[in-house]
């Protein structure tokens, strides 16, 4: 496979992420290339699940890394550091497909503030539907959200 054509289909389809007919072209790479399944989800990107990935890299935006608990002070710390879209949506899959929440050391709040909204993207970029319930209470990051996320410290 020439990963040097993948990389400028990528490149391109990253400066112009509604240019849908580039993606229908990269679509047919890719079955060419023996990857029906990157193919079919190149075919189906819509304006919708574009819409439903920029919300999520919002979201991610207002997500930012926490260091571990410190034992002098009692508390955890912004690093400063962002979290990636491709961070956030690892920690959906991997809670959809466990149950477990994800012990990643970052402040979740713009999750929280709207689940139910990040739930749907989620789904619209991934396929994968929410089906499990919170779990309980003393699971949940800083007490918000449905509980996706906690501290790992």
């Amino acid at each position: 496979m020439n990963q040097t054509e993948r990389l400028i289909f990528l490149a391109h389809i990253r400066d112009h992420p509604r240019d849908f007919s580039s993606r229908k072209i990269f679509a047919d790479w890719l079955d060419e290339h023996d990857e029906p399944e990157e193919a079919d989800k190149q075919r189906g990107w819509n304006d919708e699940k574009q819409d439903a990935w920029e919300w999520l890299e919002k979201c991610a935006l207002g997500c930012s890394r926490y260091t571990p608990f410190h034992q002098e002070d009692g508390e955890s710390h912004s690093t400063g550091d962002e979290v990636s879209i491709e961070e956030l949506i690892t920690a959906a899959l991997r809670y959809l497909d466990t149950g477990e929440p994800c012990p990643l050391p970052m402040n979740s709040d713009s999750i929280g503030a709207d689940g139910a909204m990040f739930w749907k993207n989620i789904e619209l970029v991934t396929g994968r539907k929410y089906t499990l319930p919170p779990p309980p209470d003393e699971d949940i990051y800083y007490g918000q959200g449905d509980g996706m996320f906690r501290c790992a410290c």
